[in-house]
C-alpha cells in the first residue's frame, strides 16, 4: 500500500474589465413599469478594493495492489475558495426591518426620483463586479482498475462530493438554473447553498475486451478473429436548481428589477411549511389550483411539485432556499466494436481498421431542467396559481439520442 498527501494554494486570475454607463428605468414589481422621468442612470462597475481570488487545495490518496492485476484507489479531495468573483447589486433598495426580523421593501415611488428607495438615490442599479464569494468542496473518491490481462482491461471510478458556495460568476450565461445574483447583497449567507455545478454522485466505467480468436486458419479466421469491443458507462446525479418567480416581486431593485434583465432568474417563492426537498420530487402531488392531484413526481411529466410553494406578499423575500432541489440525473452507455484486417502490401504494420460506434446505444432519454421549467409563479398578483410550465421537462440540453457511425482507416 502506498499513499500521498498533497496540499497547495494558488491564486486565480483577477477579474479585468471596464466601467460603462447606461440609462435605465425602474420596474414595478406588481406589473408594468414606473415612470423613469428624472431617473439617474445604471452603471456597470468594478469593486475598487477587488481582492485576488484564490483556492486552497488538499487531497489524500491511498493505493493498494490487488490480485488479478487490479489496483484499488481510495482518496479524499477538498478545496476552499476565497474571494471568488461575484456579480451583485451594488445599490440595492433599503428595506424596513419588521418586528419579526423580516425585511420589507416598501412600494416603489411612482413620482419624483424613481431611485429614492435605493441606498444611494443619486444612482440607479449598479452591476457590481466584486470578489467576496466563498466555496467549500469535499469529495470521497473510489477507483478500481484492471490492467490488460486475458484480453480484458477496465477502469471504474466513483466520486461522492459536495460543493457549497455563495453564488459566483462574472456573466449571466455562467448559470442557467439559478442566478449569479443573490437575493440579498447585504447578507450573502442567505444565498449559501449547493453550487450550480455541484455533482453529488458520479460513476464512470470503461472497458476494453479482446474477443477470443477461435479460428487459427481457414476463411472464417479473417472474418471472426481480431475483434475488440469497448464501452463507456456513465451515471450521474442531477444538478441543483432554484425554484423561481418570473418577475421581481421583492421590490429590492436587484439587477434593475426589470423583467428580462435578470430579475426573472433570482426571485424565490415561499416554501410551504413541512415540505422537504425529497417529498417535492418523490411520490405524488396532492394537487392545488392549476395542478391536478395524483400526478407522479420525479418524472418528465412533472419533475417537482409546484404545490410545495406559495407566492409571498409583495415586498418580501421568498423563504425557499437556493439550489435546494435536484434536476434529473444522467445515464448513458456508449459502445464500439472494431477490428484490424492485416494488409501485407502496406508493410509489416499495414492494416485496414474498421470501427462501428454506438453513442447512447440504449437510446435512454436524458432530460434537463431549463429556466422555464423552474419558474413556479408569474409573480404579478396575489393568489396566483402555479404556471402550467412549472415542473414538466421538455428539454434534453446537450444530451443526444442514439447515434451510430462507421469508419474505415488505412494504417501503414
Amino acid at each position: 500500500m502506498q499513499g500521498n498527501l498533497v496540499f497547495s494554494q494558488s491564486a486565480l486570475p483577477p477579474f479585468s474589465g471596464s466601467v460603462s454607463y447606461e440609462s435605465g428605468n425602474m420596474a414595478n414589481p406588481n406589473g408594468g413599469s414606473a415612470s423613469a422621468v428624472g431617473a439617474l442612470g445604471s452603471i456597470n462597475a468594478i469593486d475598487p478594493n477587488l481582492k485576488v481570488p484564490s483556492v486552497m487545495d488538499y487531497n489524500l490518496t491511498l493505493e493498494q495492489q490487488l490480485p488479478w492485476q487490479m489496483g484499488l484507489t481510495l482518496g479524499y479531495a477538498g478545496s476552499r475558495g476565497y474571494h471568488l468573483m461575484q456579480e451583485r447589486e451594488g445599490n440595492p433598495g433599503v428595506p424596513q426591518i419588521l418586528q419579526d426580523g423580516r425585511k420589507f421593501f416598501p412600494p416603489l415611488p411612482t413620482t419624483g426620483n424613481p431611485n429614492a428607495f435605493r441606498t444611494n438615490p443619486n444612482w440607479g442599479s449598479i452591476d457590481l463586479h466584486t470578489a467576496e464569494g466563498n466555496s467549500w468542496y469535499n469529495a470521497m473518491q473510489f477507483g478500481l482498475t484492471k490492467r490488460l490481462t486475458n484480453g480484458m482491461q477496465f477502469q471504474s471510478s466513483y466520486t461522492f462530493s459536495k460543493l457549497i458556495d455563495e453564488t459566483q460568476g462574472q456573466a449571466g450565461a455562467d448559470n442557467q438554473v439559478s442566478s449569479i445574483f443573490g437575493v440579498d447583497p447585504t447578507n450573502r449567507r442567505i444565498d449559501r447553498g449547493p453550487a450550480d455545478f455541484d455533482l453529488r454522485h458520479n460513476w464512470q466505467f470503461n472497458t476494453i475486451y479482446l474477443v477470443p480468436q477461435p479460428f487459427k486458419s481457414g476463411p472464417l479466421r479473417a472474418v471472426l478473429n481480431g475483434w475488440r469491443a469497448s464501452s463507456i458507462f456513465s451515471v450521474q446525479s442531477g444538478y441543483p436548481f432554484t425554484p423561481a418567480l418570473r418577475t421581481d416581486r421583492t421590490r429590492s431593485g436587484i439587477n434593475t428589477g426589470q423583467p428580462g434583465a435578470g430579475a426573472t432568474t433570482f426571485g424565490r417563492p415561499n416554501l410551504v411549511p413541512g415540505r422537504t426537498a425529497y417529498d417535492i420530487t418523490h411520490g405524488t402531488t396532492a394537487g392545488c389550483p392549476g395542478v391536478a392531484p395524483g400526478q407522479k413526481l420525479g418524472t418528465p411529466n412533472l419533475w417537482f411539485d409546484p404545490c410545495a410553494f406559495t407566492l409571498q406578499d409583495a415586498g418580501f423575500l421568498g423563504t425557499s432556499g437556493r439550489n435546494f432541489l435536484r434536476g434529473p440525473g444522467y445515464f448513458n452507455l456508449d459502445f464500439s466494436l472494431g477490428k484490424n484486417i492485416p494488409v501485407k502490401q502496406l508493410g509489416e504494420n499495414g492494416a485496414l481498421e474498421f470501427r462501428s460506434e454506438f453513442f447512447n446505444i440504449l437510446n435512454h432519454p436524458n432530460f434537463a431542467l431549463n429556466d422555464t421549467a423552474r419558474q413556479v409563479f408569474a409573480g404579478t398578483a396575489n393568489g396566483e396559481s402555479p404556471l402550467s410550465t412549472a415542473g414538466p421537462l421538455t428539454w434534453t440540453g446537450s444530451a443526444r439520442s442514439r447515434q451510430i457511425q462507421f469508419a474505415l482507416k488505412l494504417l501503414f
